[in-house]
């Protein structure tokens, strides 16, 4: 059972910040507001991992800095209460 002030992880497929072509535009502007507004509104409450593509190239630094933690994969932490977006 999750209690009162319990941290949620969410896990955000960001891959779309991965990838020049989208990282600025559409669904890659979509990822980076997501990010923002969670990294921003959710403090304290929220861990936000950072999911990606490893054989793509990293997201700029600012993206990277929003998350908790960065994972290649989509494996969610058994013990964690966890949202995917």
């Amino acid at each position: 059972m999750r209690r009162r002030g319990d941290r949620i992880d969410v896990l955000a497929d960001i891959r779309s910040l991965q990838d020049p072509l989208y990282a600025g535009r559409g669904v890659g502007s979509h990822a980076a507001f997501l990010l923002a507004t969670l990294r921003d509104r959710g403090a304290g409450r929220l861990r936000l991992v950072g999911l990606v593509d490893p054989a793509l190239p990293p997201p700029d630094r600012g993206h990277v800095a929003a998350c908790d933690e960065i994972r290649g994969t989509f494996v969610a932490d058994s013990a964690a209460t966890s949202v995917f977006l």
